[in-house]
């Protein structure tokens, strides 16, 4: 049994404007992390016995509507390894919204074969692509060559907020709606975006609590909140209780 501190924080928000003729609002911009000391997580790996070596990937990828958006256009370029999979990150590469936004993606399909699409958003961060978090599946259906598919999905409002994974998975033969299942005979890829979840709102004026907890110990929401809009002073008040637990 692994022993160690589960600290809850109950932190109450209390916010005043100086100036009523400005409507502000006070974000939560950190993360607050919630658990002890355990080995470090990591998501299944997915693949492709040939990998994208026949060119079976997505031609365009993007996201729109986010605070920052995903990108990738690698055209006939494979990208992947042996097995189809890569990770990236940075401008362009990489997505963020705030709780409850509606985002669009857009995939358009390479020019030589028809393929099947899903894309998975760990909104949990319990490092498991779960059916429920699927954006996107064609299932037994394909998109065709050159073909675009779009659509939408909402943050949900209960999505942990920090920074998680994105997937999408292209595959030729099978079914991509299994985010980690490893196919031979297959053609395809999977790649890995991060995707930030920001923000819990408090509205002017008022005094809203929110229940979460940081590992080993609370930090201060001095340091995790920030005002923005018009002109004025911000104020709030926090207060946190400790506990003791144990992790089985």
């Amino acid at each position: 049994m692994r022993i160690g501190k589960l600290y809850t924080s109950l932190f109450t928000a209390l916010k005043t404007a100086k100036s009523a003729a400005f409507v502000r609002t006070v974000l939560l911009a950190g993360v607050l992390l919630c658990g002890v000391q355990v080995s470090a997580q990591t998501y299944c790996t997915p693949g492709a016995s040939v990998g994208c070596s026949q060119f079976d990937q997505y031609a365009a990828f993007s996201t729109s509507g986010g605070l920052t958006n995903i990108n990738h256009t690698p055209g006939t370029t494979c990208e992947g390894d042996g097995a189809g999979n890569a990770s990236f990150s940075g401008v362009g590469l990489s997505a963020s919204a705030s709780l409850g936004t509606t985002m669009g993606f857009s995939v358009t399909n390479n020019s030589t074969w028809e393929e099947h699409y899903a894309i998975w958003i760990d909104f949990n961060h319990d490092f498991v692509f779960q059916s429920s978090e699927a954006v996107l599946n064609t299932g037994g259906s394909t998109v065709g060559v050159g073909a675009t598919t779009t659509g939408s999905f909402t943050v949900p409002i209960g999505a942990t907020v920090g920074t998680t994974t994105l997937r999408i998975r292209c595959t030729f033969l099978n079914n991509a709606g299994d985010p980690c299942a490893v196919y031979s005979p297959e053609a395809g890829i999977s790649f890995d975006f991060p995707f930030t979840v920001t923000g819990i709102l408090y509205d002017n004026g008022s005094s809203q609590t929110l229940s979460q907890c940081e590992n080993l110990g609370a930090t201060s929401i001095n340091s995790k909140l920030t005002a923005s809009g018009g002109t004025g002073t911000d104020t709030w008040s926090v207060v946190t209780s400790p506990t003791h637990g144990t992790l089985g």
